[in-house]
């Protein structure tokens, strides 16, 4: 409802929003489906979360999402020159290996921080009274 009501101000007035898009601009008539695809999607969501009733999985990467998202980039951006100078990435196996390594320490140390941050001594550091 709310996203439809400000994508609908938006293109009365003539707004976009660039750095966002891209500068990319649809006509309303090929942003329709896309509307239509989004809010079929978030509608479905609902409905398979309300079939799944509790489901322990979702509500611990719920609970941690906000620390991982916030964190991940800047694991990326530390570790990615450190094991660029000592690997190649000339061909397809040394590739798969630098981001195989890259993607199994942003996992384990956004685990570890997001566990960090969310045990009760410090997790008002993430707004968790």
């Amino acid at each position: 409802g709310v996203y439809t009501i400000i994508l609908t101000i938006y293109l009365l007035l003539g707004i976009t929003i660039p750095r966002i898009t891209g500068g990319i601009h649809l006509p309303v008539f090929q942003m329709f489906p896309y509307l239509v695809l989004s809010c079929t999607g978030s509608v479905v969501l609902l409905f398979i979360c309300k079939m799944l009733g509790r489901a322990h999985l979702l509500e611990s990467l719920g609970k941690h999402s906000l620390v991982i998202y916030c964190l991940h980039e800047c694991m990326l951006t530390i570790l990615s020159p450190l094991l660029g100078d000592k690997i190649v990435l000339a061909t397809l196996p040394q590739a798969f290996v630098y981001y195989t390594m890259l993607l199994v320490y942003v996992v384990v140390m956004s685990w570890l921080l997001s566990r960090l941050l969310n045990k009760k001594p410090i997790s008002f550091l993430i707004g968790k009274f």
